[in-house]
Formats: structure tokens, C-alpha cells, sequence
């Protein structure tokens, strides 16, 4: 018998579309012109087993601080986010979000973090036991004795698994106080109201909590609006922070509030309104009432906006604008 030499010849290669068992079949023909296997076909058929590699696992926590604690009301505070890696195997995409709370401004975040509400910051490539650390200084603009809280949560990859996910985020209160005291002195702020047509201003030198002695009165017919002025004056001998509040929206009226073009209507109804004074200086607000189609005929109503010093928080002023309904 003569032994036939091997055949060789191509070699295939098959990509498994998934994980699962799959059967490949490899065929070869002969042909009239082959010595070895003329006019014969073989066939070879074999099964693979393929198996999905396993998804990376990284466990990412975070903890965040908050530095001064307790801050001052109108000075900046820091917050700082540290992110960890505790393996075991490298993260490569996470993100951290940190989602501003009311009370505070944006000022300033690390490299790598965008937005002035919500901050996010891209943590990239982190090995395990790596951390990264972040920043975001605010600027508090509540008022003193204000608990203000604030959440930061970090999110890896949607392709790897984060196996503990009670460390994915993390949560800091900060109490609010009122500035240390300055040198002995006055601190007195001084509100004085005028109507926008007339701009004769009544109040000064009157300090009160009810307005009285210092109201502007108006009225409007349906659909209509008023507007008055509202000049806010530092009567004392220090520089001081002033955090004026005032009442929202009345049953048959609306009201908004700007200093400038700026409408501050949310800062000031929900009382995280303040600004820096020096002694003698002044800011204007206006007062923008509109009288609603449903308000009832010869309705009166009041607006108080009240002017209250943050280095003496004893010290303030109100005053108070009346809009009444003229008949249809």
C-alpha cells in the first residue's frame, strides 16, 4: 500500500457572534485532476464551546466634605469630593454629579468639571486603589442659622459593575452664621419706597417692621401693572451684608422683583437674597405688580419687603407697596 502524504492547505478563521456553543464545518472537493482523492469530498466538522469574558468589576465610592463648617453668610464655601477606587479591577470612565443646592452660588470647580448648577466632573482612567480629588467653591447666600445639604454621587461605566453601590454617594450639611463681629459700630440698613412715575422717595431715616410711615399706593386696572422703587441704604458705620425677603404672588396679582434687568423674584421670595453694602451706599430694587383679570374690583393688597442687617440681624427696615383694583 502506498502511504498518501498529509494534506495541507488554507487554514479558515470564524468569529462567534456570542457566548454559546457553535458547530463549524470545513469542506474540501476533489477533482478529476487530483492524484490522491479524484471526484471525493471531505468533510470535517467540529463543536466550540465559547464562553463571554467576564464583566470588570471596579467598586467606586466617594466621599465628600464641606470646609468652612460652620460658614459665614455671604463668604465662599469648598467643597471637596474625593473618589476611590477600590478595585479590583481599573474604572474607565466614571462621572461625578453634584447637583447645587438653594442657598449657595457657583464660583469656581476643578479641571475636568463643568456646569454652575449642576457641577459634573469626568474622573477618567483610575486603577484600583487610585482616587482623584475635585473642588467646588460656592458662595453662600442664606441666611445665618440656614442648614444647607448637599448630595455628590459618583457613576462608573455602563460596561463594568460596580458590586457595592451604597458608597456611590455621599452627603455633607453645612450650618450657616452670621459674620464675626467687626469693630464696635452701628449696623442699620435704611429702606426708602417711591412709585416708579414719581420717584419721591418716603422713609428715610424711618427703621420699622410694619412699613408704616413708609407705604407707596397704587392702583391699576385689570391686566395692568404698577411698578415701585425700593432703595436699600447702609444708615450704619460699617460695611455690612443685607438680606432683603419680600412675599411672592397674591390671590388676583403676580409680582416680580429686579435689581437691573436681573429678576432676583426667586432669591428674594425664598429669602437667599444678599448683597454687600458700605456705609452711605445704596441699591435699588423694582417692584413690578400686575393686577390678574380674576382679581375682584376695588381689591387691595400689600407687598412688605424687608431689609434686615447680617452683622446685627435685630437691625431692619420695611416697607410696603399697596396696589388696588380700579373697576373694570
Amino acid at each position: 500500500m502506498v502511504q498518501k502524504p498529509p494534506i495541507s492547505g488554507p487554514t479558515a478563521t470564524a468569529t462567534a457572534p456570542a457566548a454559546g456553543t457553535f458547530t463549524w464545518s470545513v469542506v474540501a472537493y476533489g477533482d478529476t485532476g487530483c492524484t490522491q482523492f479524484p471526484s471525493h469530498t471531505l468533510t470535517a466538522t467540529t463543536a466550540i464551546n465559547v464562553t463571554a469574558a467576564p464583566t470588570p468589576v471596579a467598586d467606586l465610592s466617594i466621599v465628600k466634605t464641606g470646609s468652612p463648617n460652620p460658614v459665614t453668610s455671604g463668604s465662599n464655601l469648598t467643597y471637596t469630593l474625593t473618589v476611590t477606587n477600590n478595585g479590583p479591577a481599573t474604572s474607565s470612565s466614571a462621572t461625578v454629579t453634584d447637583t447645587l443646592p438653594g442657598g449657595v452660588s457657583f464660583v469656581s470647580a476643578s479641571a475636568g468639571c463643568s456646569g454652575t448648577t449642576t457641577v459634573t466632573c469626568t474622573v477618567g482612567s483610575l486603577g484600583p486603589g487610585g482616587t482623584v480629588v475635585f473642588t467646588i467653591v460656592v458662595k453662600v447666600n442664606a441666611a445665618p442659622g440656614t442648614v444647607i445639604s448637599n448630595t455628590a454621587t459618583v457613576a462608573g461605566s455602563s460596561s463594568q459593575t460596580d458590586t457595592t453601590t451604597s458608597n456611590n454617594t455621599s452627603t455633607v450639611t453645612t450650618t450657616t452664621g452670621s459674620p464675626p463681629a467687626g469693630p464696635a459700630g452701628n449696623f442699620q440698613p435704611d429702606e426708602l419706597i417711591a412709585l416708579a412715575s414719581h420717584r419721591l422717595f418716603k422713609g428715610n431715616d424711618i427703621y420699622n417692621g410694619t412699613g408704616g410711615r413708609q407705604t407707596a399706593r397704587a392702583d391699576a386696572h385689570h391686566g395692568k401693572s404698577k411698578t415701585a422703587l425700593v432703595k436699600i441704604q447702609n444708615d450704619g458705620n460699617q460695611v455690612d451684608t443685607i438680606f432683603l425677603t419680600a412675599q411672592g404672588h397674591r390671590p388676583g396679582y403676580s409680582v416680580k422683583y429686579y435689581h437691573g434687568n436681573t429678576n432676583i423674584s426667586a432669591r428674594i421670595v425664598n429669602r437667599v437674597y444678599s448683597f454687600h453694602l458700605n456705609p452711605g451706599a445704596t441699591r435699588l430694587i423694582r417692584v413690578v405688580v400686575t393686577v390678574l383679570s380674576r382679581a375682584r374690583d376695588n381689591l387691595v393688597r400689600s407687598w412688605q419687603v424687608e431689609a434686615r442687617s447680617a452683622s446685627d440681624p435685630a437691625k431692619r427696615d420695611v416697607v410696603k407697596f399697596k396696589v388696588g383694583v380700579l373697576p373694570h
